[in-house]
């Protein structure tokens, strides 16, 4: 999301020295470097380094996170304690505007659908608990200290350089056989990148848009669709098999068994919960952000998932 936003300020009109990308040392930062755009070596932990990359910057852009539950400690100072120590060096440099990415993940299982920005939040899993914990702490500092904040919500992120999404399910669909629970009948939801840093941009340009969250889910489909469509692009000889709902609740229920007993070593998948999120419609209400930023969603999943597939292909993935 961060490279995608940098090649889209830049074809915006941004010059590429007025913008600053935060990376880590040990990040492939050959893409950035090669826009011209400043780099700043530093870390989510590290104040100092905010401080110093902070110096006269006016907008914000916060899309960095940690994906890996499996270093719990670690995850949650990231995504939570990471993004406080980012507000703080921003409010203490006189940053204007702070845009938040979080996650519909928030919302945990969809009581109805489509979800609106007001549907109760129950995150089902540590990543989504901890992003709702962060976007607390953005609202903390808008009320606090009148730092301008804008909270965006996407659905599961697909494109070109996706090393997460896309990836996994590239490697599934590469097995023999592809077990889809209920039939893949429920919805589910994604939004091409270039979607995600186009609300970004012009979340970071609206004053109607502070102090709001917005959902930017740009199209849902059938799981089953979801999947055929990854089998034929990547040319797989993979097979649906339909796994009828109490037969896979069955099995979740086991693993779910499984991590409980070992998990002071493994974090647990509340793979019951999971299953009851794939067989649910998982869609959402776009509504508040086409009428207050005209926002319109450009991708529609060809056009979302091919380019993502062939990148994955094209780098050995």
């Amino acid at each position: 999301m961060g490279s995608q936003l940098v090649e889209d300020l830049i074809d915006k009109g941004s010059p590429p020295c007025t913008i600053r990308a935060l990376v880590r040392r040990r990040s492939d930062a050959t893409f950035l470097r090669g826009k011209g755009v400043q780099l700043h070596y530093g870390d989510l932990l590290d104040h100092e380094s905010l401080k110093a990359a902070m110096k006269g910057i006016r907008v914000v852009f916060h899309c960095a996170a940690a994906l890996d539950e499996e270093r719990t400690e670690l995850f949650w100072k990231i995504n939570c304690t990471g993004t406080e120590q980012l507000l703080e060096v921003a409010r203490l440099a006189g940053v204007e505007k702070f845009i938040h990415i979080s996650t519909v993940g928030i919302y945990g299982l969809l009581e109805r659908t489509p979800a609106s920005e007001d549907h109760p939040q129950c995150p089902l899993r540590p990543y989504a608990a901890s992003k709702l914990a962060a976007e607390r702490k953005v609202w903390e500092y808008q009320k606090m200290y009148g730092l301008k904040s804008v909270v965006l919500r996407p659905s599961a992120i697909i494109g070109e350089r996706d090393r997460t999404i896309a990836r996994r399910v590239v490697g599934v669909v590469r097995r023999r056989v592809v077990p889809v629970p209920g039939g893949g009948k429920a919805r589910v939801s994604f939004v091409h990148v270039k979607d995600v840093t186009r609300a970004m941009i012009l979340a970071s340009e609206s004053e109607t848009a502070v102090g709001k969250v917005y959902n930017v889910e740009g199209f849902s489909a059938p799981l089953r669709e979801v999947v055929q469509f990854f089998i034929e692009t990547v040319g797989s000889r993979a097979r649906i098999v339909h796994i009828p709902y109490p037969l896979a609740y069955v099995g979740a229920l086991m693993i779910d068994g499984f991590y409980a007993v070992v998990r002071g070593a493994h974090p647990p998948l509340r793979a019951r919960k999971g299953l009851q999120q794939v067989t649910r419609d998982w869609v959402f209400d776009t509504t508040r952000i086409r009428t207050d930023l005209q926002f319109e969603f450009r991708y529609g999943m060809a056009e979302t998932f091919m380019p993502a597939i062939r990148w994955q292909l094209a780098h050995g993935y």
